[in-house]
């Protein structure tokens, strides 16, 4: 697959829009991190939505340079594997949820609230796929095993 940035291999968007806001076209770059991770959670139970911050600064430095001399708008869109949304994913579902509620003329609290919801879902479920996939090797004094 050809990237977004022309000379780069860099593929900087999970979902590509031609036409964002202002009419520009924008990359949006969904990560989920883990604030379980060992290097992560003594920071997350203290500070809510650090781990968002984190993930959000390493797609940042990866891909906004190249995207913004391609003229495209980059965001990261951070979530959180056990739910919590970054302030620019939260923004841009927002947007999308106006316009959605627009076009179908529901009202914007329940598309909003309905998107949300369907997202939630969809993590919960890749959350749940990944689990039952994995078969951690653990020492027997670990798993019980004799």
């Amino acid at each position: 697959m050809p990237s977004l940035v022309p000379g780069s291999s860099v593929h900087p968007a999970d979902v590509f829009l031609p036409q964002w806001k202002g009419g520009r076209p924008v990359a949006l770059d969904i990560t989920v991190i883990s604030p379980l991770q060992e290097q992560r959670v003594a920071t997350a139970a203290v500070v809510q939505g650090s781990s968002l911050g984190v993930a959000e600064a390493r797609k940042l430095s990866l891909h906004a340079a190249n995207c913004h001399q391609a003229g495209i708008t980059f965001i990261p869109m951070a979530v959180e594997a056990l739910g919590g949304w970054s302030s620019s994913a939260s923004e841009v579902i927002g947007h999308i949820s106006r316009l959605l509620a627009l076009r179908l003329g529901h009202p914007l609290s329940e598309t909003c609230h309905h998107l949300f919801q369907r997202l939630s879902v969809a993590l919960w479920r890749g959350n749940a796929s990944m689990w039952a996939t994995r078969h951690p090797s653990l020492p027997a004094s670990v798993d019980g095993l004799i």
